[in-house]
């Protein structure tokens, strides 16, 4: 509606932030946001979508959308933004999986800058990431081992884990728990980007039965683009099979 809409754009200038990834996002375009943000949608067939929202001062290029709507990349200043929203529910299992382990890698290997992973991933890699709050015991098989090996094979550095040791971090709550679905990576690189990453935090907003994750960080704007070098013979990465 025009009302959640324009709460959504109130939330997010009056948290000034420069970038948004949004998931399940059901529409392509909307001029109360677009007069302060550029709006990039990938709308899939089964309200799979998922949006960045940019302010107009900064320059983007670079987009790239998966053919689902689960997944949107764009390159901004000296990071690649991949927002994603993995398939939700036990009976998606197999096809949360099969996200993790081949489309998001997919579509990683090719950035051309030190990316920042977020979004909703509907899973946890960490028994400590759900909770019950009827004193049940939580069952073994909570963790994604998909997404473990996808953390684990990107050297992928959990931003909340690194500036929150102490707090859980939940961000979806039910009648008979919480779970931390809703995360922000990023990929190891230099040193030079260890500290990139001042803070984060959870805000809550009243459109949402989730919590936001927002994070602060700083580019170096004279960080050159990583560039393929001209020398030698070119492979086909074979992981974007």
């Amino acid at each position: 509606s025009v009302e959640r809409r324009q709460i959504l754009l109130n939330f997010c200038r009056d948290g000034n932030l420069d970038i948004v990834g949004l998931q399940e996002v059901a529409f392509h375009s909307c001029p109360i946001i677009e007069s302060c943000y550029h709006l990039l949608a990938n709308v899939g067939p089964n309200k799979n979508g998922t949006a960045i929202l940019i302010n107009h001062g900064l320059e983007y290029s670079r987009l790239l959308l998966e053919p689902d709507g689960r997944l949107i990349s764009i390159d901004v200043k000296c990071f690649t933004f991949i927002n994603i929203y993995a398939p939700s529910g036990k009976q998606a299992k197999n096809e949360r999986n099969t996200f993790l382990r081949q489309t998001v890698p997919a579509y990683s290997v090719t950035a051309r800058l030190p990316f920042v992973l977020m979004g909703d991933f509907n899973c946890v890699d960490d028994i400590q990431d759900r909770a019950n709050t009827q004193s049940l015991p939580i069952p073994s098989n909570v963790v994604s081992y998909a997404l473990k090996e996808m953390v684990t094979g990107f050297d992928l550095v959990d931003i909340w884990k690194k500036l929150n040791h102490s707090e859980p971090g939940h961000t979806f709550h039910y009648h008979s728990g919480s779970s931390r679905l809703d995360r922000i990576y990023r990929i190891y690189a230099s040193q030079s980007f260890a500290d990139k990453f001042l803070n984060i935090s959870l805000q809550s907003l009243s459109i949402s039965d989730h919590q936001s994750v927002q994070t602060t960080l700083t580019c170096n704007l004279d960080h050159p683009n990583r560039s393929r070098s001209s020398a030698g013979l070119w492979k086909l990465n074979t992981l974007i099979f």
